[in-house]
């Protein structure tokens, strides 16, 4: 019984290694297509962090890799397909989205910078958008602007202290959103509106 959870253990372990070894070269992958036309010396010094520990841990991998992109010349292929990355990216910021809005008990406010971040995409959303159209609609589309924000987290936090207080108050709201008090002001009919919104889905 011992050896077999000791072999299952060690076989969990090279798993997460290969999965860890698979993001980095997919990481490095991306960003030479995204910047196809620069040297990779130059592109080291965009994802330190990826070319380092590709060259600690799976060297041989990188070298040939970075290899195979040069031509004789010494430029680079490119090899990106710019329409199916595009469709391959409004699905992915759809879903990133998605999960911003889901989580209420941390409000996040939805932009281009927070999205690439999340996807570690934010070189190709900062500097590419322009070839990929319909990702830089949705993105248009789904950007909240400052107010927007606001509103949503008074909504999310509303029925955060609802679950935790009961009927909360307008100063409650106030806090737990960490409102200063000229945009308290702003937004004190919308607090008041949506703590009645929560009173009448409680007692109807």
């Amino acid at each position: 019984m011992k050896n077999q959870i000791e072999t299952c253990q060690l076989t969990i372990q090279a798993s997460a290694g290969e999965a860890i070894k698979e993001k980095y070269r997919l990481d490095w992958r991306d960003l030479l297509s995204t910047y196809s036309d620069e040297k990779i010396v130059n592109l080291r010094f965009k994802r330190p962090d990826v070319y380092r520990w590709l060259y600690s841990n799976d060297r041989e991998w990188l070298l040939q890799y970075n290899l195979d992109r040069k031509t004789k010349a010494g430029t680079f292929v490119s090899r990106v397909n710019w329409v199916e990355r595009d469709l391959e990216l409004v699905s992915e910021v759809e879903k990133v989205c998605f999960e911003i809005m889901a989580n209420t008990t941390q409000t996040i406010r939805i932009t281009t910078n927070e999205i690439g971040r999340r996807l570690y995409k934010l070189p190709l959303l900062s500097n590419r958008l322009q070839r990929l159209p319909k990702t830089q609609m949705i993105l248009e589309r789904l950007n909240e602007s400052v107010g927007d924000f606001q509103i949503r987290r008074i909504k999310n936090n509303v029925r955060l202290l609802h679950k935790r207080v009961g009927i909360p108050k307008s100063w409650q709201v106030k806090r737990v959103s960490g409102l200063r008090k000229e945009v308290w002001m702003k937004y004190e009919k919308q607090i008041e509106q949506e703590i009645r919104a929560v009173i009448e889905e409680e007692y109807l």
